[in-house]
């Protein structure tokens, strides 16, 4: 900054490498953003597209915001805020009292700034990959529909199961009422037997008494 309060100047050498450094830059993220473009068309579902431009675009106005702070905070080699302050002489007139005091508050908005530049640069490290970010969404899909797909297994499993106990159920009726038929045919036999056998014996009895008679 001069002695005027005005503020110093890039050279053009230097803002003509910031401008090409620049465009550099912008030629890069114009060749990402062709490299998903030509990618988002395989894609399977139009919200994972939506997403994947809204995180290219946060991450574009990261690296302007970046761009554009650092170049307000570049200072050529020459300037007189470079020259530590205990270097100065001790006596110093009122204009230079005042110089000094600006110097003071640009270099803490300088500072500022830096902070600023140190931030957006942590924030853009602590951001994931895209592709990464693309991944993830596509696995927590593909796991979502499979945990879909196991709990409709699970609830046709469980309809089985119950049919089946259902089923059961009336097989070991119908086996129980199987075996009250045949105990009953038993008896029912049993109850035949006993009575051919009191027949048999009252015809022997009757051919008896007739025998006795005819003897007589």
């Amino acid at each position: 900054m001069h002695a005027n309060g005005s503020p110093v100047k890039a050279e053009p050498a230097e803002e003509a490498s910031v401008m090409q450094d620049f465009d550099i830059f912008m030629a890069e993220m114009e060749s990402d953003t062709a490299f998903f473009s030509r990618k988002r068309k395989h894609s399977q579902t139009s919200v994972l597209d939506a997403e994947l431009d809204t995180e290219l675009e946060k991450a574009v106005n990261l690296e302007m915001k970046i761009e554009l702070l650092d170049n307000n905070t570049h200072f050529p080699a020459g300037d007189p805020l470079s020259v530590p302050s205990s270097s100065a002489s001790p006596r110093t007139s009122p204009f230079e009292s005042i110089e000094q005091s600006e110097t003071s508050v640009s270099t803490e908005g300088n500072g500022e700034n830096i902070e600023k530049i140190t931030e957006l640069k942590n924030e853009s490290h602590a951001q994931p990959n895209i592709e990464t970010v693309a991944v993830l969404k596509r696995s927590m899909a593909s796991s979502s529909r499979l945990i879909g797909t196991f709990t409709a297994l699970k609830s046709t499993y469980l309809k089985l199961c119950k049919e089946f106990n259902y089923l059961l159920g009336k097989f070991n009726e119908n086996e129980r009422i199987k075996i009250e038929l045949i105990h009953e045919n038993n008896e029912l036999r049993r109850l035949l037997w006993e009575t051919i056998k009191e027949k048999e014996l009252d015809r022997k009895q009757y051919k008896a008494e007739l025998a006795a008679k005819g003897k007589c």
